[in-house]
């Protein structure tokens, strides 16, 4: 079974035979979260499966006859329908992984990453903060680590641990006026504080 799409797991799995479920939270290692997986439906003692992530996204429910249920969360925007499927029964094929583009870095000139050094406002209680180190350009988002932007167009930068990237955008007159966060099919525009 391929997890890679899923960035943090919880797993919720009830084994009671009736209603009410009870249910036990864990969050194991990918491999621990196979065997648990794997020995809950091979005993068919599995009310519920739940696996998902942490963060928003998609809920779907897969059902196979009427003692078992799996719930797949997503917090991608493509589908995790085949990982239903699939831990309904193992015979129903996995979609192959999708491929992300690949993107290859640039140097840009230090004066223009200093040009997008600031504060970008992206919702009343969400900013990125835009810092630059020797030839480096790095994002820190409310709440959130620090990560480092690489570019792959003067206007343009990728994170390499996350998909997602950033575009700066400018006026008329050449000022960097806001950010767009491109992430999970959405973007996101973060205007610059003074």
């Amino acid at each position: 079974m391929s997890l890679a799409r899923f960035s943090r797991l919880l797993v919720i799995a009830a084994t009671t035979a009736t209603l009410p479920l009870r249910a036990q939270v864990v969050v194991p290692p990918d491999s621990a979260l196979r065997a648990i997986l794997q020995s809950r439906v091979d005993t068919k003692q599995t009310v519920g499966i739940v696996v998902g992530t942490l963060d928003h996204g998609r809920t779907n429910i897969y059902t196979a006859g009427s003692s078992r249920a799996v719930v797949v969360l997503s917090n991608q925007s493509i589908s995790a329908d085949d990982i239903g499927f699939h831990l309904l029964d193992a015979r129903a094929p996995l979609a192959p992984p999708v491929s992300t583009k690949v993107r290859t870095e640039v140097s840009v000139a230090p004066a223009v990453l200093d040009s997008y050094v600031g504060v970008y406002q992206l919702a009343p209680n969400f900013a990125i903060t835009i810092t630059r180190e020797g030839n480096s350009l790095y994002g820190q988002a409310t709440g959130q680590p620090r990560f480092q932007l690489f570019a792959e167009a003067p206007t343009e930068f990728f994170l390499k641990d996350v998909d997602a990237q950033v575009t700066f955008e400018k006026d008329a007159s050449g000022k960097v006026t806001r950010l767009i966060l491109h992430q999970n099919g959405m973007n996101v525009p973060g205007q610059r504080q003074p």
